[in-house]
């Protein structure tokens, strides 16, 4: 979540990133320890080409290594992943379910109003709607990084 935070990634970049890292390791148990910061910057390399509009390039990911590794062995676990994922990375993910329940929420509250009740919308063009947005999306990140490890 950090590299995803310096570089202004989506959130939606780190949870497609988490969902193919998750993936990666249900199809591949003899992955070594030494391999697992590589495995993280190859997944997370490819969510922000899939994702993001303008996407960081290989070598902001070695850095984000601490050059632990080359650009080069960051581009051979890229296809390792995707070859082991059969180039599959559309896949719902806990952000999407996420996304789902607060239009949910919002066509409930909207339609069961009381006058003297305010219910927050996160759809709304206001700051109240803009921070319970937020707060919500803050609370599912730390769920989902609690969840891997």
């Amino acid at each position: 979540m950090d590299v995803c935070s310096e570089y202004l990634l989506s959130r939606r970049t780190f949870h497609l990133t988490v969902a193919m890292y998750d993936r990666y390791l249900l199809r591949d148990t003899r992955i070594k320890e030494k391999d697992l910061q590589l495995l993280a910057a190859a997944c997370l390399y490819i969510a922000s080409k899939y994702e993001e509009i303008y996407s960081p390039g290989v070598k902001i990911f070695k850095r984000a290594t601490d050059d632990a590794y080359t650009v080069g062995e960051i581009l051979d676990f890229e296809i390792k992943v995707l070859t082991l994922l059969n180039y599959s990375l559309t896949l719902t993910t806990h952000y999407d379910y996420m996304s789902i329940l607060m239009t949910e929420w919002d066509s409930f509250a909207t339609s069961n109003t009381s006058s003297s009740l305010t219910i927050p919308l996160f759809r709304s063009m206001d700051i109240q709607s803009y921070l319970f947005f937020n707060e919500c999306m803050a609370v599912l990140d730390i769920c989902r990084m609690v969840e891997t490890h």
